[in-house]
């Protein structure tokens, strides 16, 4: 927020030099003034720079502060402050003679330029610019300035080596850079800033080891974050030994070696992701009495996690992507702040704990991709707060329960591949922040509830590979937000026309593989489609879609039905490159041929005519079936010039020629 300074005495009169009044001016105007977001009055004035008479001082200027002489009835600009103000330019030449600044706080605008090359501030103290679009290399009069505490520069497109010269800045304790296109190592002056508290280079394109800094040195160093960098090696001694480091973030790197056991007895972040690390997981990076943030994801860690015994402020616990054995550690269920919990794509084992129960703040509780097995603990329907449930892909059985409607601040329930049985509960209606869905792949049974049309938030509904039985529900028409849905390779019966009218978002409908029959659902808005499927059916009648339904249509089958008519004249649409109508009643012959097209089955039908000249362009062509139909004429000899045709399926056709030249 804007700085508000304190009134000067209702005597003073002092003002601005004029030139720093002109400096103003030119900076209001370069940077767009008359656009700006002012704040209310409480911050002060609107600049008002068409006065010539205007006290910056004495008006209170929004994001002025001055520094006054009463003696010399006289006053400087010592601050700048306007975040988020909407500054949308470039700094005026002029700003370089404003060289008594101590603070100048320009963060989240809009501000496309450098930072000014001539400007020498020798007083300034706080530097903030970050959150906003500037780019360059920093200027070389930031290293000289002894009496700069805090470089904040973070989101921005700053690039360039990290000065040596930065050792000099002795009274710098924030130092953030992060999000920026920085390189090149870190220099071994930075063991000189003995002041520094924060040290945040995240997401930059810093490169080496860190073991050229004397670490030890930085006994003030509370924040460390060199996350999605480019460093490798190990984990330095002295950087472990440092006593007061509060967050310790070094993810996405390439460092390895065992993971790193701090001495900081007051960490409270701890994330070490995405590297190489290996060994396994030992108690004394969890224990720690003030920690909240454990995020170890995405590395080589084996062994079991050890039990959490002393800890109670625990708010994320994250280990995905490891090889950890074992059951999940019950301590991680006496945890009264957790909120989040991802295990996924490990080889955790046993059950999941009836004592989840007690996070009643969790929100996120992910473990899919391991070997857990049981029945879902009926007390987990307690937690009111959970938004993602995640057990895919494990051993689970059993059923979900009636209750399950109790949790109403569900967005994403996936419990595909798995051994569930039994029906879905009809209370399923009632999350209605529910936007994702799967139960892919496993024995669910029964019809499917008629609530599932109550779920107004629902994206991508994912129920294939199940043993769903009876029609689709007319009641997902209303599902107005649906961008995906796949239902084939269970046994739905009926017409499921009237069930796919609208879906204004969706682009991939799947029904393959069911007894569904009557007409082709067309009443769709195609306007993103691109994957259809209504494979092994017992559909009827034509392939009604336009053109212009297909414009985006990407990948169509139609096969092992009783479809009549002939083959879509929307085959040479560029987008579509995988057509299938094999085993169908379509006559009629081949129309010309999308250039894109990758494979095309047609095999079992009635087609007559001649293979069209237009497959001399399918140059992406690998599987091409027309065998079992009435074409006629001569093989195309351009068939041989195909470079990516694998499989050629001709036969059972009246065609001539051979195959000799292909």
């Amino acid at each position: 927020t804007a700085a508000v300074p304190t009134a000067a005495p209702t005597q003073f009169r002092g003002n601005l030099s004029s030139t720093e009044i002109s400096v103003l001016v030119d900076f209001y105007k370069s940077f767009r003034g008359s656009s700006w977001y002012w704040q209310n009055a409480s911050y002060g004035e609107v600049w008002d720079i068409n006065n010539p008479a205007a006290n910056p001082c004495q008006s209170r200027w929004q994001g002025i502060v001055c520094k006054c002489s009463y003696s010399l009835n006289q006053c400087s600009l010592s601050e700048i402050n306007l975040p988020n103000y909407g500054l949308d330019g470039s700094f005026p030449a002029s700003f370089a003679n404003l060289t008594q600044l101590t603070v100048l706080n320009l963060t989240d605008n809009f501000i496309v330029d450098s930072l000014p090359v001539d400007w020498a501030p020798t007083t300034l103290q706080i530097l903030d610019v970050s959150y906003n679009a500037m780019d360059g290399t920093l200027p070389t009069y930031l290293w000289s300035n002894s009496n700069l505490q805090q470089l904040r520069l973070h989101y921005n497109s700053f690039r360039g080596d990290l000065s040596s010269n930065i050792g000099r800045l002795k009274s710098l304790s924030y130092l953030t850079l992060g999000k920026n296109l920085f390189s090149g190592t870190l220099p071994h002056s930075l063991s000189s800033l003995r002041m520094l508290r924060v040290f945040l280079i995240k997401d930059n394109q810093f490169i080496g080891e860190l073991s050229n800094i004397t670490w030890s040195n930085l006994v003030r160093l509370r924040a460390l974050d060199i996350r999605e960098n480019r460093f490798y090696g190990t984990i330095p001694q002295s950087l472990r030994e440092l006593n007061g480091l509060v967050s310790f973030h070094v993810g996405n790197n390439h460092f390895h070696g065992s993971l790193p056991l701090l001495s900081s007895v007051i960490l409270q972040q701890y994330g070490v992701s995405r590297n190489n690390f290996t060994g396994t997981v030992v108690p004394g990076i969890l224990n720690r009495a003030q920690i909240r943030l454990v995020d170890i994801s995405l590395n080589k860690l084996t062994g079991t996690i050890p039990n959490i015994t002393m800890v109670t402020s625990l708010t994320e616990f994250i280990a995905g992507n490891n090889t950890l054995t074992g059951p999940i550690p019950e301590g991680l269920f006496h945890q009264p702040d957790l909120q989040l919990i991802m295990l996924d794509f490990n080889n955790l084992n046993g059950t999941l704990s009836p004592n989840l129960c007690r996070l009643t703040q969790l929100r996120l509780f992910s473990v899919d991709g391991n070997a857990l097995s049981g029945t879902l603990p009926p007390s987990l329907v307690s937690l009111k707060q959970l938004e993602h449930f995640v057990v895919s892909d494990n051993h689970l059985t059993g059923t979900l329960p009636e209750a399950v409607g109790n949790w109403t601040a569900m967005k994403w329930l996936s419990l595909s591949f798995n051994h569930f049985t039994g029906t879905l509960p009809s209370s399923i209606g009632r999350l209605s922040n529910l936007t994702n869905f799967f139960v892919t792949k496993n024995h669910f049974n029964g019809t499917l509830p008629r609530s599932l049309g109550d779920l107004l938030s629902l994206k991508f509904l994912f129920l294939e590979y199940n043993q769903f039985s009876g029609s689709v529900p007319v009641s997902l028409s209303a599902l107005k937000k649906l961008e995906g849905i796949t239902m084939n390779n269970n046994m739905l019966t009926g017409h499921p026309y009237d069930a796919f009218i609208g879906f204004p978002a969706v682009f991939y409908l799947i029904m393959g593989y069911n007894y569904l029959s009557g007409p082709l659902p067309i009443n769709i808005d195609w306007r993103r489609m691109l994957f259809y499927t209504a494979e092994y059916n017992l559909f009827t009648g034509s392939i009604p879609f336009k053109r212009a339904q297909t414009k985006y249509l990407f990948y169509a089958d139609f096969g092992y039905n009783y479809l009549t008519g002939t083959l879509p004249h929307w085959l040479d649409e560029k987008a579509i490159n995988y057509f299938y109508a094999d085993y169908t009643l379509l006559h009629g012959t081949i129309p010309p041929l999308s250039p894109n097209l990758v494979e095309l089955w047609c095999e079992g039908a009635t087609l007559t005519g001649s293979i069209p000249a237009s497959i001399r362009n399918c140059t992406s062509l690998e599987v091409l079936r027309l065998n079992y139909n009435h074409l006629r004429g001569t093989i195309p000899a351009a068939l041989a010039k195909l470079p990516k045709l694998q499989t050629l399926f001709l036969h059972q056709n009246h065609l001539a020629g051979g195959l000799s030249h292909v």
